[in-house]
């Protein structure tokens, strides 16, 4: 099994120390960094680059979706890590008004604990 890097999770230029985890705000694709982000917006973008670990498109170096026979070709490591798992599960769309949709991706975050098993550092 694998192990999830700082990095893969957080953004690559997250650092740690014995009390503080620091995220920069430019290191989550799906933000954009001002003085005055929202909770749910960095909830929301950490979770994004956190999914993008675990399920995703491959994408050429300019960020084009790459075409198979029409399907875009995707990846699923969901299964690699062995006490955590994330998926996108059933997306939807909903109607924001009248002539205009937006899609609702539910994420699912789980995290597996064995009894009597000593998390490593």
């Amino acid at each position: 099994m694998y192990r999830l890097s700082l990095e893969s999770i957080f953004g690559v230029n997250a650092t740690q120390d014995i009390d503080s985890l620091v995220i920069s705000k430019s290191s989550l694709p799906s933000l954009t960094p001002s003085l005055n982000n929202r909770a749910e917006q960095l909830l929301i973008a950490i979770c994004l680059q956190a999914l993008s670990s675990f399920q995703g498109e491959i994408v050429t170096d300019d960020d084009d979706k790459i075409d198979i026979g029409g399907d875009t070709l995707s990846f699923d490591n969901s299964d690699v890590f062995e006490f955590l798992k994330m998926f996108v599960w059933k997306p939807f769309y909903t109607a924001t008004s009248e002539t205009e949709f937006a899609e609702v991706k539910q994420v699912v975050i789980q995290r597996f604990e064995v009894s009597g098993y000593e998390y490593e550092d």
